[in-house]
Order: structure tokens, then C-alpha cells, then sequence
């Protein structure tokens, strides 16, 4: 419902927009049309093919930035800030987006919209993954996305003399990601986000500014709708609904000056004053579908005393008449503000709440309609709790029906509630509850109950043959078997990880860091970014040599060792944004990003340097470590490697290793 709703909505939206912005803009594109025409001969728009929703080709239209001449069409379909196809107008047109502007005309007769992933040439699309063509050209395609914000001046970063090859293998895949982003996390205030920000970088500061991607997909105007708004009408809901009720159920007490008008207009300034302490204690940042207990208290707590203050105000103002209307009474001041209080707290935890009746409904119609396997359990001791939560999880939740728990120590709760099982009796009693209720399992809890219970139980299985009895501890006992067998194949802090074989893929079984894979992916990553911003980029390589006395032989569980130590030793010295990575037996490299100048790689060389250089001790033995370190810093031939052994390969060539002087300063070999 809501994306039909955003669909329809987004749909008006763009034909309102283009078609008002057609009429506003009419005469400039007259002036434009003007400028095009003294500039160079050919029409004043230009037509091209493009892949709209759905892969259907459409024709998008632009105003003319190329001479009109056959080579303009033979070159590359993606141009580059020195294309000599380009008019010297054109050039204005490009580098201002007025060129786009014609556009309009495409979002009013449905094949683009104001906001969405820019439509891309056919023939490029052509080679996109089959999974990314079929998610962004599920919509429409915009004038204007996050990848068209981040990436505005595209054509600056690529070079003339490999347009098409720069493009598809440094731009064309962020921006693709991005546009997949945009696709799931697309909403009304986020396309008028990214409007704000289009019309921003037209800005020169912000133009430069680094623009962060979650401000992208969730802007100020979202985070205005989403934190404070939509808290703040749901406020004045629920105070004008109590004031409102208590006006109505209590007229005949409220003073000649109060009626419904005057309420309304006290609701309305509770709900701004609630609203208000909300914001300054943050409780419009919490995720109330994820609240615990505590919120709840707190905000309650915030709210009594704002009504505590109200009601003092009240007081006083029956005494000393400050304003000229009389004060209410304190009891109907304080059910309105009680009233507030609840549907404050019921607004906020409603999804929680209907979550609740909505799991009790399904459970109470699965009882009724006897659906599941049932299951009484045996015992309020020993594994009880982890019994029920297990037998409650979403694995066993539509499987098993726990009818309830016996126990013979529990004679006093017999009828009651414990952790909503219901105390069904006592042991004996077992027979006439699996005749009664058809009882599939028996589910052992406290295996500390007489041997002649354990005797009971096994009888019971031979006049119920479909009887089965489940004992906790066993099932728990083959858990830590599997567990301890786990332990000794994996890393300690690797068995609890959902993703231990990915983790293993990517990582240096020794030292847990990044392996050769994972190292090369970061680096494209960090590549990538400083071709974006423009950064300082550098990789220091560092390799170890031991010193070591002629009598002693390390084994390999030392070297190991030995290894462990110095990895530990790298990881205190690097930056949260750096990646440190095993490249090999005694190799590690060091991504370095956003340095401020050249001088930080030559300090963070000789930290490593210093660090390394301290004895190590191991099995009693000290062994003296050195470190050979080379520094890669130049990468302009290196981002057109695809693979990440080119990658790593051409690193290892073109590094240039580091020396230093008696004075300690490092410099190039």
C-alpha cells in the first residue's frame, strides 16, 4: 500500500513539475535556442536512445552540445571535459546541467521522472550484471539521482585518451551501486532530498564539499519528516483526542471561560511542549519498534514531570490570576495529562503492540484449531526456561504446542502461570493429561526427579507407542559436543560468527587479518574514493627478518608465534580507516588513506619501523626483529588492473623501498 501510494504520489508530483517548469523555463530555453544557434550550425536540441523502464528504449532530449558533423557521432558515447566535439557553449551548457533541462518533457509524457537512476546508453546496459538491469530499470529513470549528485563533475576525472575504458571500470560500478541503493531505499522526502541537493552543487562551496551517502538516501528534509514532524503530529493527535474526551465527559464541571475551542488550543501547546522534551532528551531518535522497558520509563518519567509542572502552573494561577481565565480543575488537568501520557507511550509502542495481539490471535487460533505437535514439560527446574524459549523460537514456534508443565514440587502454582505455561499438575497426573489432550512429546526439563518417576515415563511409552520423550540435557549435551568439536577446527572467536566460512575466505588463518584477496578489494575501494575526492592514497609493504644466535631453530608452532606478535604489534600502530593485511609468510601491507601530506607516511614508517624493532620473546627465547619496508604511492596505471593479482602484482613492481640515515629519516632508495 505504501508503495502504491509513493508511486501515485511521486507520479502527480512529476507531471505538475515538469509541466509548470516547462511553462517557467519557456523563455530562457528561447534564449538558450538563441545562444546554440549563433554558437554553431544544427539544430538546437539533440535526441539520443536511451534504456528506460523496463529496458524499453526511449528517446530522451537535450540541447545540442556538439557541432553538428559526422565525427561528433563516430567517437564514444561518453565524453570527457576536453572532447573537441564539444561547442564552446556546449561546454557552459554541460559544465551548468542547463543541458538536461529539456528533460522536463520526457518526465511529463511518463518515459523519465524528476528523481531516479540516469538513464543509461543501450549499448552500455547491454553489459550490466543480470541481477543490477533488472533492479534499476524496474522504475524510471531521472533527471536527477545520488550518483548524478556524487558524481557531477564525471566528466573532469576521466582523461581523454581512455574515455569509455575509465568510465565502465572506475565510475560506472559506484555509480550502479548507488543507483541499487536508491531503488530500495526510495521514499518521498528522499526524492525531495535529492532535489535539494541537486540545486545545491550548484553552489561553489558546496560543490566541493563532500557530500556523505547516507545524507543522500536520508537528508534533512527526512530526518526533519521522520524524527520530529510525524512525532510531533502524532502528539497533537493524541492530546487533542485526551483533552478533547475529558472536555466532552466533563463539561459541566469546567469553568464559564474553558470550552472545546480553548482546549483544542491548550492540546495544541501540551503536544508542542511534549514534542519539545521528546527532542531535547532524544527520545525522537529512538527506534520504538526496537524500545525496551527502560524507554518506556524514561519517557514516562519525562512526561509526569512536565505534568507535575502543569499542574503547579495551575495552582498558581487559581491563586495569583497572572492571565485573565480561570484555572481548571486539578483532577480534570490531571486525567488529561495521564490520558497523554498513555496514548503517548501506546503510540510509540503500537507496532510492538499489535505485534503482541496479533501472536496471540494466530497462537489462540492454532490451539482451536489443533495445529502442531503438543508438547507438556516435565519439570520447573533445571532446563525450564531454556526449554520454553526454545520451544517458542521461530523454528519450533508454529510446530509444537506447549500445553503446559508438571512438576510435583510445584503443588502451590498448580492452575497458575509460569513464563505463560500453565501449571498443569503433578507427574501422576500425566497419564489422563496425554489421554485428554493427545500428547505427542514429552519434554524433559530437571532430570533430578525419583527414579520412580523416570520409571513412570518410560512405562508410559509402551501404552502410547506414539509417545516421545525428549530430554533436555541430552540435546544440550550434543550441543557442546558439536561446540567443543567446532573449537578445535576454528579460531575461538570464530565459532559464535553466522558468517565464519566468508570470514575464513577472506582472512589469514594465522593472523586473522585481510588476506591477498581482501587487501586488493580494499585498495579498489580506497582507489576509487580517492579518485572521487581527490585524496592522498599510499601503501606501505612491510617485510620481517629475524635475527637469530646459530644454536637456536624455531619450530613452526614459534614461527607462528612469532607472526602473531608482530601482527599485533602493526594493528596498534594503524588508523581505524586503514587496512592492514597478511600478503604472505612474513609480508604485510598497509593501506594508508586521506593522508594529509607525504610527510604522514614517512612518520607512520618509522613508528612501524621503531615498534617492530623491539625484542620479541618467545618460548624464553629473545629474538631480535627487522623490518624492510617499501612504499607504493603512485597509482595511475594501476586503475585500469581489474584482477586483484594484476593489482597485487603490479603493486609488488612498482614499489620503491625505504631507507633510512643515521638520523632516522626515511627516505626513498
Amino acid at each position: 500500500m505504501q508503495r502504491t501510494i509513493y508511486r501515485i504520489l511521486k507520479r502527480a508530483i512529476d507531471i505538475l513539475a515538469s509541466g509548470f517548469g516547462l511553462l517557467l523555463l519557456a523563455p530562457f530555453f528561447g534564449l538558450i535556442a538563441i545562444l546554440i544557434k549563433r554558437d554553431s550550425p544544427g539544430p538546437v536540441f539533440f535526441w539520443c536512445t536511451r534504456a528506460g523502464r523496463y529496458g524499453k528504449p526511449f528517446r530522451m532530449l537535450k540541447f545540442r552540445t556538439m557541432y553538428e558533423q559526422p565525427s561528433s557521432y563516430l567517437g564514444p558515447p561518453i565524453t570527457c571535459h576536453a572532447d573537441e566535439r564539444i561547442t564552446p557553449i556546449g561546454r557552459w551548457l554541460r559544465d551548468s546541467k542547463i543541458n538536461e533541462l529539456p528533460q522536463l518533457w520526457n518526465v511529463l509524457i511518463g518515459d523519465m521522472s524528476l528523481v531516479g537512476p540516469r538513464p543509461e546508453d543501450i549499448h552500455v546496459v547491454e553489459h550490466w550484471p543480470a541481477d543490477a538491469k533488472d533492479e534499476i530499470l524496474s522504475i524510471r529513470p531521472g533527471i536527477t539521482s545520488p550518483a548524478s549528485i556524487l558524481y557531477h563533475d564525471e566528466e573532469h576525472r576521466i582523461r581523454s585518451d581512455n574515455v569509455m575504458g575509465e568510465y565502465l571500470r572506475q565510475i560506472l560500478p559506484d555509480k550502479m551501486r548507488l543507483d541499487r541503493l536508491y531503488v530500495r531505499n526510495q521514499s518521498l522526502t528522499a526524492d525531495l532530498d535529492i532535489i535539494f541537493w541537486t540545486l545545491a552543487i550548484f553552489i561553489p562551496i558546496l560543490a566541493k564539499a563532500k557530500i556523505p551517502e547516507n545524507l543522500l538516501f536520508f537528508g534533512p528534509l527526512s530526518r526533519l519528516v521522520h524524527r520530529y514532524l510525524n512525532w510531533f503530529v502524532l502528539d497533537l493527535i493524541v492530546s487533542l483526542f485526551a483533552f478533547t474526551l475529558v472536555g466532552l465527559i466533563f463539561q459541566s464541571q469546567l469553568p464559564d471561560f474553558w470550552g472545546l475551542r480553548q482546549l483544542f488550543i491548550l492540546a495544541i501547546i501540551m503536544a508542542l511542549t511534549f514534542s519539545g522534551i521528546n527532542f531535547l532528551l532524544g527520545f525522537n531518535r529512538i527506534v520504538w519498534r526496537y524500545a525496551t522497558a527502560n524507554d518506556g520509563i524514561n519517557l514516562l518519567a519525562a512526561t509526569s514531570l512536565l505534568s507535575l509542572v502543569v499542574l503547579i502552573f495551575n495552582h498558581l494561577q487559581g491563586m495569583y490570576r497572572w492571565f485573565a481565565f480561570p484555572a481548571l480543575p486539578s483532577q480534570l488537568i490531571l486525567i488529561m495529562c495521564m490520558l497523554a501520557q498513555i496514548g503517548l507511550l501506546t503510540s510509540r509502542y503500537r507496532l510492538r503492540l499489535l505485534s503482541s495481539i496479533s501472536s496471540r490471535w494466530l497462537k489462540w487460533r492454532r490451539y482451536s484449531t489443533g495445529i502442531g505437535e503438543k508438547v507438556v514439560i516435565v519439570g520447573l527446574g533445571g532446563s525450564f526456561h531454556t526449554v520454553v524459549q526454545l520451544l517458542r523460537s521461530e523454528a519450533f514456534r508454529y510446530v509444537f504446542q506447549t500445553i503446559g508443565v508438571v512438576d510435583d514440587n510445584a503443588t502451590s502454582e498448580i492452575g497458575m502461570w509460569v513464563e505463560e505455561c500453565l501449571v498443569l499438575g503433578r507427574t501422576s497426573d500425566l497419564p489422563d493429561l496425554i489421554e485428554k489432550h493427545d500428547i505427542g512429546i514429552l519434554f524433559v526439563a530437571d532430570e533430578n526427579i525419583p527414579d520412580e518417576v523416570k520409571q513412570m515415563i518410560c512405562g508410559l511409552r509402551h501404552t502410547h507407542s506414539d509417545l516421545r520423550i525428549a530430554i533436555a540435557s541430552q540435546i544440550l549435551q550434543r550441543l557442546e559436543q558439536q561446540m567443543i568439536q567446532a573449537s578445535r577446527r576454528l579460531p575461538d572467536q570464530l565459532i559464535w560468527s553466522p558468517d565464519s566460512t566468508f570470514y575464513l575466505t577472506l582472512h589469514d588463518p594465522l593472523t586473522e587479518l585481510p588476506n591477498q584477496y581482501l587487501f586488493c578489494k580494499e585498495l579498489q575501494h580506497a582507489l576509487a574514493f580517492s579518485s572521487r575526492y581527490h585524496t592522498t592514497l599510499a601503501i606501505l609493504l612491510i617485510r620481517l627478518n629475524t635475527t637469530l644466535p646459530r644454536e637456536i631453530c624455531l619450530t613452526k608452532a614459534e614461527t607462528s608465534s612469532l607472526m602473531k606478535q608482530a601482527a599485533h604489534r602493526l594493528m596498534t600502530l594503524k588508523r581505524k580507516s586503514d587496512t592492514l593485511a597478511c600478503l604472505g609468510e612474513n609480508e604485510f601491507g598497509l593501506i594508508l588513506e586521506n593522508l594529509l601530506s607525504p610527510k604522514n607516511v614517512i612518520q607512520i614508517a618509522r613508528r612501524i619501523k621503531q615498534t617492530l624493532a623491539e625484542p620479541v620473546i618467545v618460548n624464553n627465547h629473545c629474538i631480535q626483529l627487522s623490518a624492510e619496508i617499501s612504499l607504493c604511492s603512485n597509482f595511475e596505471s594501476a586503475e585500469q588492473m581489474e584482477l586483484p593479482n594484476q593489482l597485487l602484482d603490479w603493486i609488488l613492481k612498482h614499489r620503491k623501498p625505504l631507507s633510512f640515515t643515521q638520523e632516522g629519516v626515511y627516505e626513498l632508495g
